[in-house]
């Protein structure tokens, strides 16, 4: 392994990262370009350049695990950026196993202890390396773009550290979880664990040694400013905490204001002079304060699943109809213990009613199930559930936890019927369809201002992904995130329902046509 020596003078708060050996978790958060990827690779291996060696052999005996949200992403951006820092050679390459491994073996010298690292690097979209990581002794971990990594495997994830190496290889002396990210939203679980509810605790053990367990966030410095006139061609950054003053030539104006690349903002010595300027032109304000600043804001990512989602329409409030039984639409979350409900009547007249949902972290479906029994018992007494609409896939075991998912529901007493497909085409069809059908004046689908995470699935965090390029280019596969199960969950009770069939027998449309009911009547009561 070629020896590299990487200057973090111009990323100060990567480098309070790389000297935090207290906390157990260390958040990194902060705009595009900011150098977060290549300093989480340094404390990487810092952890295993800082282990007690062996006193057998005299090696430092570590065990990682770099995690990723797919495994295209993995392979293309985090083990791209690792081979920047840590290039292959004779102590170390990568093994394209499952999951990918690299293993650093480095022999003592005298004088100098050697290193035996072993790296497995795990995308979550393959379920047999979720498997595979759920079971793991790992020393500790990295997680990049962490924002986009359930909870569930977080928390897992903390479960597994510190479990190598063993007694007679010396313990691990550094157990630790990082985890960078640009800014996710204040709904996010990052938000939650880090800015709400920080953990911060101490522990005495037997020997009277005071142990300190602290989840630390970590945050870069905006590398834009937003910008006021003050005179003339004269500017004079608003941020607080970065007076600055800008002449005319150095401001750009967009999304209805002023902008200026902040000269404090972290790696701006290894990024082209026009790395900033090009991110802001032609970009809305919440990608620029999300990206640009780093601050906590929902930015409209990709391309929505479901455009023809109209939200000032098609969410308000009603009552159930006490004389329609209940139809349930189900997802299991794929392996990421993520599973969503939701709950939903079919009107008399057609539109669908979709009252609730019920989506829970880190619970398996047997729990699950009983969770989703209690809310309808709790919520929905008097009425009677006719079907419970799932993803084909659970009459299968699952590939991680080897249970068939509809074995439970069943178990519990839930009428199950497999949606007729999980072709994820027919799915988007069987939701985007009443979204555009009219019926008594109103849309065919209405959803309950209480379903908060479907909303916002719908509104467009349930998206495809705009893949890297020049031209408008989008994933054909939408992203796995906490917004797109129980929008999963809506596709297989509207494909169950019968939107299946209708969505396959109509023709592609030009323009927003739409489908008008006949009738007078009021889904609102």
């Amino acid at each position: 392994m070629a020896e590299q020596v990487l200057d973090y003078s111009h990323a100060p708060t990567v480098s309070d990262v790389l000297r935090d050996t207290e906390s157990f978790v260390v958040g990194l958060v902060g705009p595009f370009g900011s150098g977060k990827s290549v300093g989480m690779v340094s404390w990487l291996m810092s952890i295993a350049l800082t282990q007690e060696p062996a006193e057998k052999d005299n090696i430092r005996y570590t065990r990682l695990a770099v995690i990723r949200n797919t495994q295209p992403e993995l392979k293309s951006t985090t083990i791209n950026t690792f081979k920047e820092v840590i290039p292959e050679g004779k102590h170390g390459r990568f093994v394209y196993s499952s999951p990918i491994q690299y293993h650093i073996r480095i022999p003592a010298r005298p004088g100098a202890p050697g290193v035996d690292c072993l790296i497995y690097f795990i995308g979550l979209d393959k379920p047999a390396d979720v498997k595979h990581l759920l079971s793991m002794e790992l020393t500790a971990a990295w997680v990049n773009e962490a924002r986009e990594t359930p909870w569930a495997i977080i928390k897992v994830l903390t479960d597994r550290l510190g479990r190598y190496p063993s007694k007679d290889l010396g313990y691990p002396t550094r157990v630790q979880l990082g985890m960078d990210t640009n800014p996710p939203d204040e709904d996010s679980w990052w938000y939650r664990t880090f800015e709400e509810e920080a953990p911060d605790l101490t522990w005495t053990d037997e020997h009277g040694k005071v142990h300190r367990i602290r989840w630390k966030v970590y945050h870069q410095p905006p590398a834009l400013l937003e910008l006021r006139k003050i005179g003339e061609g004269e500017y004079s950054s608003k941020e607080p905490g970065f007076e600055f003053d800008y002449e005319e030539g150095e401001v750009i104006p967009a999304a209805g204001s002023f902008w200026g690349v902040n000269p404090e903002a972290e790696n701006l010595p290894n990024l082209v002079q026009l790395y900033y300027p090009r991110l802001v032109v032609g970009k809305d304000r919440a990608h620029i304060e999300c990206y640009g600043q780093g601050k906590y804001v929902y930015v409209k990512e990709g391309k929505a699943v479901v455009p023809e989602f109209h939200r000032e329409s098609m969410v308000d409030e009603f009552a159930s109809l006490d004389d329609v039984p209940l139809i349930l639409g189900l997802d299991i979350g794929g392996g990421t213990l993520q599973p969503a409900a939701v709950i939903g009547q079919r009107h008399h007249a057609g539109t669908w009613l979709i009252h609730a949902e019920v989506v829970e972290d880190d619970m398996g479906v047997d729990h699950f199930a009983d969770v989703l029994r209690q809310y309808v018992n709790e919520h929905y007494p008097h009425h009677t559930i006719k079907v419970v609409y799932t993803d084909p896939a659970a009459e299968k075991r699952d590939e991680i936890f080897e249970n068939k998912v509809n074995e439970w529901l069943r178990a519990k007493g839930f009428p199950v019927h497999s949606a007729p497909t999980n072709n994820f085409g027919p799915r988007r069809l069987a939701i985007a369809q009443p979204c555009g059908r009219f019926i008594g004046g109103r849309p065919g689908l209405l959803i309950h201002k209480r379903c908060r995470m479907l909303i916002k699935g719908l509104s467009g965090a349930y998206h495809f992904k705009r893949i890297q390029g020049p031209h408008e280019v989008f994933s054909e596969i939408p992203v796995k995130n906490e917004y797109s199960h129980p929008c999963d969950a809506l596709g297989y009770l509207l494909s169950g329902g019968g939107e299946h069939t209708v969505a396959l027998s109509q023709r592609p449309r030009t323009g927003t046509g739409s489908v008008v009911a006949p009738g007078n009547f009021s889904v609102l009561g």
